[in-house]
């Protein structure tokens, strides 16, 4: 047994007190922390309902009014606006695809230059 970890309402038989809701669970019921291996002190009903209540908070904090939110083109109302949108967006995919192209070719005169002479 770890000496580092101190069972909690009955560790040894799988299950966990939440300490937010106050209900016993069977650790299925808790996240796990990737890093360290150990369930979450959260049940994950209460996790998940203190990250939408961050995330909401989040969305009205001055840090989240600075956030850069992406333009659902169809939402837009004015024809012309919708239009400019689309036009832009189209370039840029070409452009990306165009750059893309470019950077496979250059891989493939890498690796061709790579290869033995037979």
């Amino acid at each position: 047994m770890d000496t580092q970890h101190t069972p909690h309402c009955g560790d040894r038989q799988g299950l966990r007190r939440c300490p937010c809701c106050g209900r016993l669970l069977t650790t299925d019921d808790f996240y796990v922390n990737a890093r360290t291996g150990r369930p979450d002190s959260r049940c994950k009903d209460c996790r998940r309902e203190a990250s939408r209540i961050q995330r909401s908070r989040n969305m009205l904090s001055e840090s989240g009014k600075k956030r850069r939110r992406r333009v659902v083109i169809t939402s837009i109302a004015d024809r012309d606006t919708r239009l400019e949108l689309i036009r832009k967006a189209l370039r840029t995919v070409a452009e990306i695809r165009r750059l893309k192209r470019i950077r496979l070719a250059e891989e493939a005169d890498r690796e061709a230059e790579k290869e033995p002479d037979e």
